[in-house]
């Protein structure tokens, strides 16, 4: 069974990572995938092939080595795991898992599923609404700054097409408000979601996929409320044979990043961070910390280390070693690597859950 968001291939991803506040920031971004609230971001885990179809594994992660690991739930059919975020605002910021109904009766549904404190088991499920299949989902971020992850998602089809849908939830995971802060025009896609111009809300960002300016960037600064659009940049135009990996901290400026790959020749695998400026109206400088080796796909981000900046996760994708994960430690710069590590190889029918769909 294919399950959406839970692919081994290389994917835009929008994790947060908790970071240094910039002067006049009311808020750091928490860990999407803190799973157990130790202050360092883990790694959810999806089978994707029968025996255990939609067995959700978690990996428990201190800096570049395995801690601990379970095996929480299999999900019903029908359901994809598209997620993690703190939900339900939680100090510690443990995550909750986010899967959605995509077939068969009720089609649409979310579900949120709150672990134990030893992010191994489920100690609660909620049903906070549906949302149509045609709606792609786009990303988990705290758009009004109340503690509390919120969702996006973007309609795929004709009527209204591109219209953008955002969902505030409550810390008890019901929804607070229902919004629709406007469109994507036509040849945008739904990027990630991150705290683009620093100031303790988080953004939409969008990316042009078909000429002309096919690659062009778009960031939806939104308002307080995190349910209009307070302005549109344009930051930046994905460089040609790189894909965009992912949106997120990776310095301790607290600013989201784009994290790209070099697809090929020469130098395939190089990673180079795009930093963002303070106003998410431009890119202020390039930073390349490390070159990943031949069939290495980065497949997450996160704060794996408690540092207070996103770090890079990778997988192999072909050979022998199929599945092997690594770990990639930025410095506090996000130019460099200050260490790395094999932390283990949950195997080639195990895929990475995602923050949003490439």
């Amino acid at each position: 069974m294919t399950r959406l968001l839970a692919l081994w291939s290389t994917v835009v991803l929008g994790l947060f990572t908790p970071a240094l506040a910039l002067a006049g920031s009311t808020a750091e971004a928490p860990l999407s995938f803190n799973f157990n609230g130790d202050n360092t971001s883990d790694v959810g885990l999806v089978k994707t092939s029968d025996p255990n179809d939609g067995l959700i594994r978690i990996l428990l992660i201190q800096g570049v080595a395995l801690n601990n690991s379970g095996f929480p739930l299999g999900l019903p059919t029908g359901f994809e795991a598209t997620g993690a975020g703190n939900f339900n605002g939680d100090v510690n910021d443990q995550a909750e898992l986010l899967a959605r109904k995509l077939s068969g009766t009720n089609a649409g549904l979310l579900r949120i599923i709150t672990l134990n404190a030893a992010g191994t088991g489920v100690a609660s499920n909620a049903f906070p609404a549906f949302v149509p299949t045609d709606f792609r989902h786009v990303g988990v971020g705290d758009l009004d700054a109340d503690g509390n992850d919120d969702l996006v998602y973007v309609k795929t089809n004709a009527p209204n097409q591109g219209l953008i849908r955002v969902i505030l939830l409550n810390s008890n995971l019901t929804v607070k408000q229902n919004a629709f802060p406007g469109f994507l025009a036509a040849g945008f896609e739904g990027l990630g979601v991150a705290d683009a111009d620093g100031d303790g809300h988080a953004d939409i960002l969008a990316i042009k996929t078909t000429a002309p300016n096919e690659g062009l960037v778009r960031v939806l600064v939104m308002a307080d409320t995190g349910t209009t659009v307070q302005s549109n940049q344009f930051p930046a135009v994905k460089p040609a044979g790189f894909d965009i990996e992912g949106l997120a901290p990776y310095n301790v400026d607290s600013l989201a990043d784009i994290l790209l790959r070099k697809t090929g020749a020469p130098n395939a695998g190089l990673l180079r961070v795009q930093r963002m400026g303070p106003n998410a109206a431009s890119i202020e400088s390039n930073a390349f910390p490390a070159t990943l080796a031949a069939g290495f796909v980065v497949v997450g981000t996160g704060d794996y280390d408690g540092l207070n900046q996103s770090d890079v996760l990778a997988r192999q994708s072909t050979g022998a070693n199929t599945g092997l994960l690594r770990i990639v430690l930025l410095n506090a710069a996000g130019d460099g690597v200050s260490n790395a590590g094999f932390p283990a190889n949950p195997g080639a029918t195990f895929a990475a859950i995602q923050n949003e769909e490439p």
